[in-house]
């Protein structure tokens, strides 16, 4: 059964396969992790992506893209470039192309050329674990995906060499995984390495009230941890958190819907581990119940491989489709 579903995320990737014995999950990270981080160094005239190209951050900071997912389809107007991104956006027609120095030589990729690396790697990996050629793969994009938007993720496909590909809102990914279970920016290599303890803390912090950081990484002459609690960290994060609820009160207004008519808010991705966003829901949605499973990550991939087990039983249509 060749089900391959992809969630392409914006700061890491999974993959789910269809078994004979049910949907797995495949290892997908240098280190066996389910979760690729969506970075991609171009150092070598092989790109590598995942948890190698993140440390290459620290020493061949200039060779290292991410945050592709915020470029590509969009015209170059559009792009808001971020301080932190250590490759040049550059304006080609008003398309936007990622321009890397190498050996003093400019090289230009497209977003889709970008993106396609990760594809690439993600599709040698599913084969490697069924043990045959893929040729069919359903990725996950973002409901407020534009069209451009959609029809450059399917370039990236393509060059990465998925022949027939169907794309997946994620919110509608996480409805098909979890519908059984509820019925329904800095720069600089020691900055970059800042960059990523913090991203840990952060995630410490969904668990733990304090956690701690290794000044001495940073600086050899200095000994002694920055302890970190999470009532700091959640007021720091208070303009996010605003920006974060306007996005669900709008999409309740364009959806016509009122927070009391809501039942059950379904939270998924990384981010929903945090308990302020749990409180954040609790307050918009006092009569709702709030669920989730513990694999919070995982939920968009293992929704989507259910969904192309459903495409499994119709086989019309265009190779390539956008839903």
């Amino acid at each position: 059964m060749d089900v391959v579903a992809i969630d392409l995320g914006m700061s890491k990737c999974c993959l789910a396969v269809g078994r004979t014995d049910g949907i797995k999950m495949v290892a997908l990270g240098n280190t066996g992790s389910y979760l690729l981080p969506s970075y991609i160094s171009f150092r070598q005239n092989e790109p590598i992506c995942g948890e190698i190209a993140v440390k290459d951050l620290q020493n061949y900071t200039n060779f290292t893209v991410f945050d592709i997912k915020r470029i590509i389809g969009k015209e170059y107007s559009d792009v808001n470039v971020n301080g932190i991104w250590p490759f040049k956006v550059v304006d080609a027609g008003d398309e936007p192309v990622i321009r890397i120095e190498r050996n003093g030589a400019p090289i230009l990729f497209s977003p889709s050329q970008v993106s396609a690396v990760l594809l690439k790697y993600i599709k040698k990996t599913a084969e490697d674990y069924q043990g045959r050629s893929l040729k069919h793969a359903v990725i996950t994009v973002p409901a407020a995906f534009t069209f451009s938007q959609k029809r450059d993720t399917l370039e990236a496909a393509k060059i990465a060499g998925w022949e027939k590909v169907d794309l997946l809102l994620e919110p509608i990914a996480a409805a098909f995984s979890l519908k059984n279970e509820f019925g329904i920016d800095v720069l600089g290599q020691k900055k970059y390495r800042l960059l990523h303890e913090c991203q840990e803390i952060k995630h410490s912090l969904s668990n733990n009230n304090t956690d701690s950081l290794d000044i001495g990484i940073f600086d050899v002459t200095k000994d002694g941890y920055l302890n970190v609690i999470r009532s700091q960290f959640e007021n720091m994060s208070k303009e996010l958190l605003s920006r974060i609820k306007d996005l669900v009160a709008n999409t309740l207004i364009k959806a016509k819907y009122a927070p009391n008519n809501i039942d059950m808010v379904i939270v998924a991705g990384g981010g929903c581990r945090m308990p302020m966003i749990r409180e954040m829901l609790k307050e918009m949605f006092p009569g709702s119940e709030i669920r989730s499973q513990n694999n919070v990550e995982e939920v968009v991939a293992f929704g989507a491989a259910q969904y192309a087990c459903n495409l499994l039983k119709d086989t019309s249509g265009d190779k390539c489709s956008i839903m």
